[in-house]
């Protein structure tokens, strides 16, 4: 199972799960990382999660077959 951030503006879900705010699905879509590089595992509740990244001017990268793709 797999959680995905796609709150670009304020990301919580690596907060909320003590996990460290580093890259995530902007980096993936910009294709800066590989979806297997940014992908942490949650310890306690055994998920993937996939954090929302960091980056401006981000809307041209939420394409719908960008996201489709990932």
């Amino acid at each position: 199972v797999a959680v995905v951030d796609f709150d670009i503006r304020r990301p919580m879900i690596q907060t909320q799960l003590g996990l460290p705010r580093e890259a995530g699905l902007l980096e993936v879509l910009r294709g800066d990382r590989a979806l297997e590089d940014v992908l942490e595992v949650d310890p306690e509740f055994g998920l993937s999660v996939l954090g929302a990244g960091r980056g401006e001017n981000v809307a041209d990268l939420l394409d719908a077959r960008r996201i489709r793709t990932l």
